[in-house]
Protein backbone atom coordinates (compact mmCIF):
# COMPACT_ATOMS: atom_id res chain seq x y z
CA UNK A 1 0.00 0.00 0.00
CA UNK A 2 1.10 3.58 -0.73
CA UNK A 3 1.73 5.89 2.17
CA UNK A 4 -1.66 7.98 3.10
CA UNK A 5 -1.31 11.73 2.97
CA UNK A 6 -4.83 13.30 4.77
CA UNK A 7 -5.86 15.36 1.78
CA UNK A 8 -6.18 19.10 2.40
CA UNK A 9 -9.20 21.84 1.48
CA UNK A 10 -8.28 24.99 0.82
CA UNK A 11 -10.16 28.04 -0.71
CA UNK A 12 -9.05 31.22 -2.73
CA UNK A 13 -11.40 34.00 -3.54
CA UNK A 14 -12.28 34.75 -7.18
CA UNK A 15 -11.00 31.22 -8.27
CA UNK A 16 -12.93 27.82 -8.90
CA UNK A 17 -11.18 24.94 -9.34
CA UNK A 18 -12.30 20.76 -9.44
CA UNK A 19 -11.62 18.36 -7.02
CA UNK A 20 -10.91 15.01 -7.52
CA UNK A 21 -10.51 12.30 -4.76
CA UNK A 22 -8.47 9.27 -5.29
CA UNK A 23 -9.40 6.17 -3.39
CA UNK A 24 -5.83 5.50 -2.54
CA UNK A 25 -6.03 2.11 -4.58
CA UNK A 26 -3.46 1.00 -6.97
CA UNK A 27 -4.35 -0.08 -10.32
CA UNK A 28 -2.69 -3.26 -11.55
CA UNK A 29 0.01 -2.80 -14.11
CA UNK A 30 1.05 1.06 -12.98
CA UNK A 31 3.61 1.66 -10.70
CA UNK A 32 3.15 4.07 -7.92
CA UNK A 33 6.81 4.95 -7.45
CA UNK A 34 7.16 6.57 -11.06
CA UNK A 35 8.55 3.74 -12.84
CA UNK A 36 7.77 3.01 -16.15
CA UNK A 37 8.59 -0.64 -16.51
CA UNK A 38 10.12 -3.02 -13.66
CA UNK A 39 13.51 -4.57 -13.75
CA UNK A 40 15.29 -7.15 -11.69
CA UNK A 41 18.41 -4.26 -11.49
CA UNK A 42 17.18 -1.98 -10.17
CA UNK A 43 17.62 -1.30 -6.29
CA UNK A 44 13.67 0.55 -6.11
CA UNK A 45 12.36 -2.77 -8.16
CA UNK A 46 14.29 -5.13 -6.16
CA UNK A 47 13.70 -3.55 -2.84
CA UNK A 48 9.72 -2.92 -3.87
CA UNK A 49 9.32 -6.74 -4.25
CA UNK A 50 10.99 -8.00 -1.39
CA UNK A 51 9.08 -6.21 0.89
CA UNK A 52 5.58 -6.71 -1.21
CA UNK A 53 5.56 -3.17 -2.36
CA UNK A 54 5.87 -1.59 1.44
CA UNK A 55 9.26 -0.19 1.25
CA UNK A 56 11.43 1.19 -1.04
CA UNK A 57 14.32 1.75 0.49
CA UNK A 58 16.87 -0.73 2.36
CA UNK A 59 18.75 -3.53 1.30
CA UNK A 60 18.27 -6.04 -1.06
CA UNK A 61 19.83 -7.77 -4.07
CA UNK A 62 18.82 -9.27 -7.78
CA UNK A 63 18.10 -12.49 -6.15
CA UNK A 64 15.69 -10.83 -3.73
CA UNK A 65 13.31 -10.02 -7.19
CA UNK A 66 10.35 -12.19 -7.81
CA UNK A 67 8.24 -9.71 -9.79
CA UNK A 68 6.55 -6.63 -9.61
CA UNK A 69 3.67 -6.65 -6.72
CA UNK A 70 1.44 -4.09 -8.90
CA UNK A 71 2.16 -5.68 -11.93
CA UNK A 72 3.65 -3.59 -13.82
CA UNK A 73 5.47 -4.39 -17.30
CA UNK A 74 8.83 -6.19 -16.81
CA UNK A 75 12.03 -4.86 -18.61
CA UNK A 76 13.90 -7.77 -19.51
CA UNK A 77 16.95 -5.96 -21.65
CA UNK A 78 18.94 -6.36 -18.58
Amino acid sequence: MVKYEKPVVETAEGTAEGVYLASGEVNRGVCPYGRQEASAGADICQICSKTDGKETSGQAFRSDYKGCPYGAPENTAE
